[in-house]
């Protein structure tokens, strides 16, 4: 055999696939890491391999068998986020191979190759599909593999390939159930088209391909039965599915409509995060300043990308779907047939793959483009048809599909230098921005040094992959990931129950919530309100001004003291103060836009709507001093969900006490929390009135802002301000030391 004959069957070898694609990984796979669906997954999989058991100890929507193999790769190779990026490397290099070997069947080796190009830019801008370990993507790989079982049986008859076929199939639906609804649907239309043109009996090959996906199902079923919940495997992977998509409103596609205007839809936060690809976000900061371009602010591009974008896939399938109709009469001829029903198979899972895509919701750019790359392989062979006679077409295509790599390979460049800090720890193995390192590290080594061994910990609404590097289960199989919706109709009392139970003494709360969910307070109201009046804010642990940020929340004891204001609309006046000190009183009608009594993360406040231009907002309390003294305790804060605020304000509080004509201010100080990382969190507030005993004073909090941007609600938070009894130690000056004033609340 001659060397280019060798180099030719080596390069038309599905192991030289594998293997090209295993390497194309290697700069990059390693990069980034998912606070949520990554830490979900490993978390999940370690309580597995320690002897746990999904359902019982953790609430889960997919079937288990993502979880189970992933367990086993750290039983094999130890646990780390490491170990599982390796296994979705291999998962991605076995997914390229395979395609590969069906492409093979349909076009010259040259052209399957450019299909596996064109899965490696998939993978990429899939992202973050196949960069972390997944459900779906575990199920995409068996639901290829049976595909090309199913097209080997095509090829050359007999029903062992299709009993592989039907195994493989049952696998997939193991890993993700609407995934396998899909690959059912495709190869059931396969196979009935088969019987038609094959003259085989549909009934038979139903029942030979369908018995092997059962026979999964049915040791599934004994598996849990031998677990003893069946029960809540049939809840939790079914029953909830549906009762969440009939009572919760998943994000959704945009009107198609008006197609050359912008959409404010897509111009919201929630919008922008659910259509811009994630590869370009976790390559830098560049989408921020497209956001803020004058393309971007002034015209309607981003919104005609999205929509076109959106229809785009479809009107490919329907180039594809005409395609197929063209080749009817290739059914009916044997040289033809083969090869024919092959291709129409890919198309048939093609189709019903991206049909799941825009039926079943959530709907955005992430879960949309991982069910795309069969749509790619399924349009090689109409290129190869298309471009082989066209020269010219054939090198323009080639140019587009290197310039597309190009700029790919640039932003998987650009992702690595992002991401080039190593998480800390023994369960890491990956590479975050410098800030997320530091900060997760920060979080995880303060996690295992305020709680033993063995002791629950919440994280809540989501935060596993917290969790899972500290080697930390949560107190409750709900808890791990609080949903827009309750498992359950008591779900909060159920997990409320449980912290008590186990008197769980640390809870991590993770501000930084996806836009498209609800906040916690509003999808978890009873368990955010048990959290607000058994837990306070110990530390809060920032990555960087505009990213996560996250609060370790601590049991606390019932506040003591007398609360200083029962209903503020009777006890005060609020004041408009201007710069040089001259007072507006506000009307009852405004007063709401300048006081509430809220609830925030997590204390009772009074939010206090600060002033600009060197002006005030006061709160004017009187206040009988009892003979014995008092202190005034409170804390200053700043609403979390404003420290993204851009523009930026920082707020000044202050307490005064006014004693006929004197005044004295007794607290002061100010937070810049959206360029400040350590004015987040809340700063007590402890002022001794001894010096006004048995005397009647006024008591005024303010707020005043730096900028227009600060005047807010949100910007003036008062903890709700008590009075506590004088203790017999000697009373200290009114006014506070500086020290005094600037002690955060830890």
């Amino acid at each position: 055999m001659s060397a280019s004959s060798v180099r030719a069957r080596v390069l038309a070898s599905p192991f030289a696939v594998a293997l090209a694609t295993l390497l194309f990984q290697l700069p990059f796979f390693d990069r980034w890491f998912s606070v949520m669906d990554e830490g979900h997954l490993l978390l999940f999989a370690d309580l597995i391999q320690r002897g746990g058991q999904l359902y019982r100890d953790a609430t889960c929507y997919p079937l288990p068998g993502a979880f189970y193999l992933l367990a086993g790769a750290f039983q094999l190779f130890g646990t780390s986020i490491e170990v599982s990026r390796w296994l979705v490397c291999l998962e991605f290099s076995a997914y390229a191979a395979l395609g590969f070997v069906l492409l093979r069947r349909l076009v010259p080796t040259s052209w399957a190759w450019a299909g596996v190009a064109l899965l490696w830019l998939h993978r990429a801008w899939a992202f973050p599909h196949w960069q972390i370990y997944s459900y779906s993507t575990t199920a995409l790989l068996f639901q290829l593999a049976s595909l090309v079982l199913l097209c080997r049986h095509l090829e050359r008859g007999g029903m062992g390939a299709l009993r592989g076929a039907g195994l493989l199939f049952g696998v997939g639906v193991f890993c993700k159930q609407d995934y396998g609804a899909a690959a059912l649907l495709a190869a059931c239309a396969t196979l009935w088209l088969a019987a038609r043109t094959q003259g085989g009996r549909a009934p038979r090959l139903f029942a030979e391909f369908l018995g092997a996906g059962a026979l999964v199902g049915l040791l599934a079923a004994l598996h849990f039965t031998a677990q003893g919940q069946l029960g809540r495997v049939v809840q939790q992977t079914a029953l909830n599915h549906f009762i969440g998509m009939s009572s919760y409103e998943y994000p959704g596609m945009p009107s198609l409509w008006p197609l050359f205007r912008q959409d404010p839809s897509l111009r919201e936060l929630g919008g922008v995060h659910q259509w811009v690809p994630g590869l370009i976000v976790a390559a830098g900061s560049d989408w921020k300043t497209l956001l803020e371009s004058p393309l971007y602010l002034k015209t309607p591009l981003y919104d005609i990308a999205v929509k076109l974008g959106l229809v785009a896939p479809w009107l490919w399938l329907g180039v594809l779907g005409w395609r197929q109709w063209r080749m009817r009469t290739a059914l009916r001829d044997p040289a033809r047939q083969a090869r024919a029903l092959q291709e129409r198979a890919l198309f048939h899972f093609a189709a019903a793959l991206l049909a799941l895509g825009y039926l079943v919701k959530p709907q955005d750019y992430v879960h949309l483009a991982v069910l795309t790359s069969p749509l790619l392989l399924a349009s090689v062979p109409w290129l190869h048809d298309a471009l082989s006679p066209r020269p010219l077409a054939r090198r323009a295509a080639q140019a587009l599909l290197l310039a597309a790599g190009l700029w790919t390979g640039w932003l998987l460049y650009s992702m690595r230098v992002e991401h080039s800090a190593p998480l800390p720890g023994a369960r890491a193995g990956v590479y975050a921005k410098p800030g997320q390192a530091r900060m997760l590290g920060e979080l995880v080594d303060y996690v295992r040094q305020t709680t033993p061994d063995g002791q629950a910990v919440g994280a809540m609404p989501y935060l596993p992959i917290a969790l899972f590097l500290a080697e930390r289960f949560a107190p409750h199989p709900a808890s791990y990931i609080v949903w827009p919706f309750p498992e359950y109709p008591d779900r909060d009392q159920r997990i409320v129950d449980a912290l008590e139970a186990q008197h769980t003494e640390l809870v991590l709360y993770n501000f930084t919530q996806f836009p498209s969910l609800p906040p916690m307070q509003e999808s978890a109201p009873a368990l955010y309100a048990y959290l607000v009046d058994h837990y306070d804010v110990d530390r809060v642990f920032s990555e960087s001004l505009l990213g996560l940020r996250v609060a370790a929340l601590r049991r606390a004891s019932p506040p003591a003291g007398t609360p200083l204001l029962r209903a503020p609309a009777k006890d005060g006046e609020i004041f408009a103060e201007s710069y040089d000190g001259s007072r507006q009183r506000v009307t009852t009608r405004d007063r709401s836009t300048y006081l509430a009594q809220q609830v925030w993360p997590f204390r009772p406040v009074l939010a206090l709507r600060p002033l600009p231009y060197g002006a005030r907002s006061v709160l004017a309390l009187p206040l009988h001093v009892p003979e014995s003294g008092a202190r005034l305790e409170s804390a200053v804060g700043v609403h979390p969900d404003a420290w993204f605020h851009i523009p930026t304000s920082a707020t000044t509080f202050e307490v005064r006490a006014r004693d006929g004509t004197d005044s004295a201010v007794l607290f002061s100080r100010t937070l810049d929390p959206q360029r400040l990382l350590e004015d987040r969190g809340w700063f007590a507030l402890d002022v001794d009135l001894a010096p006004y005993a048995g005397r009647d004073i006024v008591l005024e909090l303010s707020t005043a802002a730096s900028d227009p941007a600060g005047s807010s609600l949100a910007m003036g938070g008062f903890a709700e301000p008590r009075l506590q009894a004088a203790s017999g130690a000697a009373r200290s000056e009114a006014k506070p030391s500086e020290d005094q004033r600037n002690d955060p609340a830890r």
